[in-house]
């Protein structure tokens, strides 16, 4: 029952680090789009619907 609770906690955690790495990634990109851009009020908020649109 431990070995079991252990393997969980485990793959919980590596859950946690491959959604943390992708959403790292999505935040990079959009972090590069505002950058890129003159950063107008809405094209952040064109940015921002675009990300939520991608979840």
């Amino acid at each position: 029952m431990k070995l079991l609770t252990n393997l969980l906690r485990y793959t919980f955690f590596l859950a946690v680090i491959a959604i943390a790495f992708v959403y790292r990634d999505v935040l990079f990109q959009f972090y590069n789009r505002i950058v890129s851009q003159s950063g107008t009020i809405s094209q952040i908020a064109d940015s921002i619907s675009s990300v939520l649109a991608y979840f």
